[in-house]
Protein backbone atom coordinates (compact mmCIF):
# COMPACT_ATOMS: atom_id res chain seq x y z
CA UNK A 1 0.00 0.00 0.00
CA UNK A 2 2.91 2.44 1.02
CA UNK A 3 5.17 1.28 -1.68
CA UNK A 4 2.07 2.18 -4.55
CA UNK A 5 1.33 5.54 -2.79
CA UNK A 6 5.02 6.59 -2.76
CA UNK A 7 5.61 5.01 -6.21
CA UNK A 8 2.13 6.72 -7.81
CA UNK A 9 3.26 10.45 -6.26
CA UNK A 10 7.10 9.57 -7.52
CA UNK A 11 5.73 8.68 -11.37
CA UNK A 12 3.30 11.97 -11.37
CA UNK A 13 5.75 14.06 -10.23
CA UNK A 14 8.83 13.14 -12.37
CA UNK A 15 6.23 13.21 -15.29
CA UNK A 16 4.70 16.45 -14.42
CA UNK A 17 8.44 17.68 -14.26
CA UNK A 18 9.34 16.00 -17.83
CA UNK A 19 6.33 17.52 -19.82
CA UNK A 20 7.20 21.17 -18.02
CA UNK A 21 10.59 20.81 -19.78
CA UNK A 22 9.10 19.57 -23.20
CA UNK A 23 7.27 22.68 -23.43
CA UNK A 24 9.93 24.88 -22.10
CA UNK A 25 12.37 22.77 -24.79
CA UNK A 26 10.13 22.94 -27.89
CA UNK A 27 9.23 26.10 -27.22
CA UNK A 28 11.64 28.13 -26.21
CA UNK A 29 14.69 25.45 -26.99
CA UNK A 30 17.59 24.28 -24.94
CA UNK A 31 17.89 27.09 -21.93
CA UNK A 32 19.08 27.03 -18.16
CA UNK A 33 15.45 26.65 -17.66
CA UNK A 34 14.77 23.55 -19.51
CA UNK A 35 17.63 21.96 -18.07
CA UNK A 36 16.95 22.76 -14.61
CA UNK A 37 13.33 21.16 -15.43
CA UNK A 38 14.91 18.29 -16.86
CA UNK A 39 17.42 17.88 -13.60
CA UNK A 40 14.58 18.15 -11.12
CA UNK A 41 12.64 15.55 -13.24
CA UNK A 42 15.88 12.67 -12.99
CA UNK A 43 16.41 14.07 -9.50
CA UNK A 44 12.82 12.74 -8.56
CA UNK A 45 13.19 9.14 -10.09
CA UNK A 46 16.31 9.09 -8.20
CA UNK A 47 14.91 10.04 -4.81
CA UNK A 48 11.86 7.58 -5.76
CA UNK A 49 14.51 5.00 -6.09
CA UNK A 50 16.38 5.97 -3.08
CA UNK A 51 12.97 5.42 -0.95
CA UNK A 52 12.04 2.39 -2.81
CA UNK A 53 15.06 0.40 -1.21
CA UNK A 54 14.63 2.06 2.33
CA UNK A 55 11.32 0.47 1.92
CA UNK A 56 12.39 -2.88 0.12
CA UNK A 57 15.13 -3.63 1.49
CA UNK A 58 19.39 -2.66 1.00
CA UNK A 59 19.97 -5.61 -1.03
CA UNK A 60 23.32 -5.26 -2.44
CA UNK A 61 21.55 -5.65 -6.20
CA UNK A 62 18.67 -2.81 -5.07
CA UNK A 63 21.84 -0.25 -4.19
CA UNK A 64 23.64 -0.69 -7.39
CA UNK A 65 20.41 -0.65 -9.93
CA UNK A 66 20.10 2.69 -7.94
CA UNK A 67 23.84 3.63 -8.13
CA UNK A 68 23.06 2.91 -12.00
CA UNK A 69 20.04 5.73 -12.05
CA UNK A 70 22.12 8.09 -10.36
CA UNK A 71 24.75 7.83 -12.93
CA UNK A 72 21.75 7.82 -15.72
CA UNK A 73 20.53 11.39 -14.06
CA UNK A 74 24.52 12.72 -14.28
CA UNK A 75 24.49 11.28 -18.10
CA UNK A 76 21.33 12.77 -19.30
CA UNK A 77 22.20 16.33 -17.41
CA UNK A 78 25.30 16.40 -19.15
CA UNK A 79 23.90 15.78 -22.77
CA UNK A 80 21.38 18.65 -22.66
CA UNK A 81 24.39 21.00 -21.03
CA UNK A 82 25.77 20.62 -24.46
CA UNK A 83 22.92 22.62 -26.16
CA UNK A 84 23.81 25.50 -23.41
CA UNK A 85 27.51 25.32 -23.72
CA UNK A 86 27.88 25.15 -27.39
CA UNK A 87 31.52 25.79 -27.17
CA UNK A 88 32.08 22.45 -24.64
CA UNK A 89 29.77 20.05 -26.37
CA UNK A 90 31.79 17.27 -27.50
CA UNK A 91 33.19 16.84 -23.44
CA UNK A 92 29.79 16.99 -22.25
CA UNK A 93 28.43 14.69 -25.04
CA UNK A 94 31.62 12.22 -24.20
CA UNK A 95 30.71 12.87 -19.97
CA UNK A 96 26.82 12.08 -21.11
CA UNK A 97 27.76 8.81 -22.73
CA UNK A 98 30.07 7.75 -20.20
CA UNK A 99 28.17 8.27 -17.45
CA UNK A 100 25.25 5.79 -19.28
CA UNK A 101 27.10 3.55 -20.11
CA UNK A 102 28.59 3.06 -15.95
CA UNK A 103 24.47 3.34 -15.34
CA UNK A 104 24.74 -0.13 -17.63
CA UNK A 105 27.39 -1.94 -16.56
CA UNK A 106 25.38 -1.40 -12.69
CA UNK A 107 22.53 -2.64 -14.03
CA UNK A 108 24.05 -5.62 -15.51
CA UNK A 109 26.22 -6.14 -11.92
CA UNK A 110 23.24 -6.04 -10.25
CA UNK A 111 21.48 -8.47 -12.77
CA UNK A 112 24.43 -11.08 -11.86
CA UNK A 113 24.12 -10.88 -8.61
CA UNK A 114 20.34 -11.44 -8.61
CA UNK A 115 20.68 -14.19 -11.07
CA UNK A 116 23.67 -16.22 -10.79
CA UNK A 117 22.97 -18.83 -8.96
CA UNK A 118 19.80 -19.70 -11.03
CA UNK A 119 20.71 -22.72 -13.21
CA UNK A 120 22.90 -22.29 -16.54
CA UNK A 121 22.60 -18.54 -15.49
CA UNK A 122 26.81 -17.89 -17.05
CA UNK A 123 25.44 -20.19 -19.92
CA UNK A 124 22.62 -17.39 -20.72
CA UNK A 125 24.33 -14.36 -19.73
CA UNK A 126 26.78 -15.68 -22.17
CA UNK A 127 24.63 -16.32 -24.93
CA UNK A 128 23.43 -12.87 -24.32
CA UNK A 129 26.75 -10.84 -24.68
CA UNK A 130 26.98 -12.69 -28.01
CA UNK A 131 24.08 -10.97 -28.94
CA UNK A 132 24.50 -7.57 -27.74
CA UNK A 133 27.93 -7.75 -29.87
CA UNK A 134 25.71 -9.08 -32.66
CA UNK A 135 23.16 -5.55 -31.85
CA UNK A 136 26.28 -2.83 -31.13
CA UNK A 137 27.72 -4.40 -34.61
CA UNK A 138 24.39 -4.19 -36.81
CA UNK A 139 24.27 -0.30 -35.19
CA UNK A 140 27.23 0.27 -36.80
CA UNK A 141 26.40 -1.09 -40.11
CA UNK A 142 23.31 0.55 -40.05
CA UNK A 143 25.15 3.76 -39.72
CA UNK A 144 25.60 4.86 -43.37
CA UNK A 145 22.48 3.84 -44.85
CA UNK A 146 20.59 5.73 -41.85
CA UNK A 147 23.17 8.66 -42.18
CA UNK A 148 24.65 8.82 -38.98
CA UNK A 149 27.89 9.49 -38.37
CA UNK A 150 29.65 8.47 -35.47
CA UNK A 151 32.86 10.31 -35.90
CA UNK A 152 34.69 10.92 -33.13
CA UNK A 153 32.34 8.79 -30.74
CA UNK A 154 33.05 5.87 -32.42
CA UNK A 155 34.76 3.59 -29.60
CA UNK A 156 32.40 5.15 -27.12
CA UNK A 157 29.26 4.33 -29.23
CA UNK A 158 29.51 0.92 -29.63
CA UNK A 159 30.76 0.39 -25.83
CA UNK A 160 27.62 1.89 -25.25
CA UNK A 161 25.18 -0.03 -27.87
CA UNK A 162 27.00 -3.06 -26.32
CA UNK A 163 26.14 -2.35 -22.64
CA UNK A 164 22.54 -0.92 -23.39
CA UNK A 165 21.50 -3.84 -25.00
CA UNK A 166 23.20 -6.25 -23.25
CA UNK A 167 20.98 -4.97 -20.34
CA UNK A 168 17.98 -4.70 -21.82
CA UNK A 169 18.60 -8.11 -23.59
CA UNK A 170 20.35 -9.81 -20.42
CA UNK A 171 16.73 -8.65 -18.46
CA UNK A 172 14.29 -9.58 -21.08
CA UNK A 173 15.75 -13.60 -20.84
CA UNK A 174 15.42 -13.33 -17.09
CA UNK A 175 12.16 -12.15 -17.25
CA UNK A 176 10.40 -15.58 -18.93
CA UNK A 177 11.42 -17.44 -15.88
CA UNK A 178 11.09 -14.83 -13.23
CA UNK A 179 8.17 -13.17 -13.91
CA UNK A 180 8.18 -10.35 -11.51
CA UNK A 181 11.09 -8.92 -13.70
CA UNK A 182 9.39 -8.56 -16.59
CA UNK A 183 8.95 -4.45 -15.21
CA UNK A 184 12.59 -3.86 -15.44
CA UNK A 185 13.07 -5.61 -18.66
CA UNK A 186 10.30 -3.13 -20.06
CA UNK A 187 11.87 -0.19 -18.62
CA UNK A 188 15.18 -1.53 -19.90
CA UNK A 189 14.01 -1.41 -23.50
CA UNK A 190 11.81 1.10 -23.40
CA UNK A 191 15.84 3.15 -22.47
CA UNK A 192 16.97 1.15 -25.01
CA UNK A 193 14.68 2.68 -28.04
CA UNK A 194 15.05 5.65 -26.41
CA UNK A 195 18.37 5.64 -27.52
CA UNK A 196 17.74 4.89 -30.77
CA UNK A 197 15.66 8.03 -31.20
CA UNK A 198 18.92 10.27 -29.40
CA UNK A 199 21.39 8.66 -32.44
CA UNK A 200 19.11 10.24 -34.57
CA UNK A 201 19.80 13.40 -33.34
CA UNK A 202 22.88 13.43 -31.95
CA UNK A 203 24.61 11.92 -35.26
CA UNK A 204 21.98 11.78 -37.99
CA UNK A 205 21.57 15.69 -37.77
CA UNK A 206 17.87 15.97 -36.36
CA UNK A 207 19.19 17.84 -33.02
CA UNK A 208 16.31 20.58 -33.93
CA UNK A 209 13.35 17.75 -34.24
CA UNK A 210 10.84 18.60 -32.11
CA UNK A 211 9.03 15.09 -32.38
CA UNK A 212 12.23 13.34 -31.90
CA UNK A 213 12.45 14.90 -29.02
CA UNK A 214 9.45 14.51 -27.31
CA UNK A 215 9.59 10.42 -28.17
CA UNK A 216 12.88 10.68 -26.75
CA UNK A 217 12.22 11.71 -23.67
CA UNK A 218 9.03 10.20 -23.02
CA UNK A 219 9.95 6.71 -23.56
CA UNK A 220 13.34 7.89 -21.32
CA UNK A 221 11.60 8.79 -18.52
CA UNK A 222 8.91 6.04 -18.20
CA UNK A 223 11.79 3.21 -18.81
CA UNK A 224 13.19 5.30 -15.60
CA UNK A 225 10.32 5.06 -13.75
CA UNK A 226 9.51 1.40 -14.44
CA UNK A 227 13.00 0.43 -12.97
CA UNK A 228 12.24 2.40 -9.89
CA UNK A 229 9.08 0.68 -9.71
CA UNK A 230 10.90 -2.65 -9.81
CA UNK A 231 12.57 -1.83 -6.45
CA UNK A 232 9.03 -0.61 -5.03
CA UNK A 233 7.69 -3.16 -5.70
CA UNK A 234 10.38 -6.68 -5.92
CA UNK A 235 8.13 -8.71 -7.86
CA UNK A 236 9.09 -12.13 -8.45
Amino acid sequence: MVQGIVFTVTAVICLALMIAFLVVRIKRGANDLSVCLKTMASLVFVFGALIAIYLSGLFLANILIVMGLICAMLGDVALDLKYTHVDYKKQYLNAGMVCFCLSNVFYIIAISFMFNSAQNFWLFAGGMVLVALVFAIIVFLMAKPLKLDFSGFKALTFVYSFLVSLTSFLSLGICFFVSGFAIFACGAILVLISDLVLSLMYFGGKDNSKVLCIVNHSLYYIGQLLIVAYLFFQMV
